[in-house]
């Protein structure tokens, strides 16, 4: 089914993307997504579709299981002539998931490739695995994968990936002393 977004609606979705993408630049994430795929969340209607496609996107790599809304998507890219990918993630990515990327990588080139998930966590650790197993320095992908936002569990699978022992967890903060009570404010 075609779906229509209000100018609005669009508009406010493209501003936050550019925000988005902005202020990843500023933070210096692009060590982390330079050559790579474009990364993020789902395809929210045709709409999105054919803005990647304009973008050169020819291939759509969905991480999300089915219940997460996977078939409204494969639809709508088959109808508008993408090659559409289904590969389920759950917890950290699995060797085969991370191959078969590499795969549609090679095949296709990094800038045809839409890789996502719900919220982009999911892409971003497959796209870190894949880099790790391609030679990229590891202290790199982890710094850029921290500064894109990638979670800390996330990282945690790109560490053990790399044969690295997780990320010694932060020693606790020291408690605040308590503060000294106030007198009551005269009426």
């Amino acid at each position: 089914m075609f779906q229509k977004r209000k100018p609005l609606t669009a508009l406010i979705t493209f501003l936050a993307l550019s925000v988005c993408a902005w202020a990843q630049a500023e933070a210096g994430t692009g060590s982390f997504l330079v050559g790579g795929p474009s990364l993020g969340g789902p395809v929210e209607g045709e709409l999105d579709l054919i803005t990647l496609r304009d973008q050169g996107v020819r291939v759509i790599v969905d991480l999300r299981h089915p219940e997460e809304g996977t078939q409204g998507e494969s639809e709508a890219a088959a109808r508008l002539g993408f090659v559409y990918v289904n590969l389920p993630v759950r917890g950290a990515a699995s060797p085969a998931v991370v191959r078969n990327v590499g795969v549609l990588l090679d095949a296709y080139g990094p800038a045809q490739v839409y890789l996502h998930c719900k919220s982009g966590q999911r892409a971003a650790e497959v796209w870190g695995r894949h880099q790790l197993d391609r030679g990229a320095n590891p202290d790199v992908v982890f710094a850029g994968a921290s500064t894109w936002g990638l979670s800390e569990k996330r990282v945690g699978y790109l560490r053990t990936h790399a044969g690295l022992p997780p990320a010694p967890p932060q020693a606790p903060l020291a408690p605040t002393a308590p503060s000294a009570p106030t007198a009551p404010k005269a009426p």
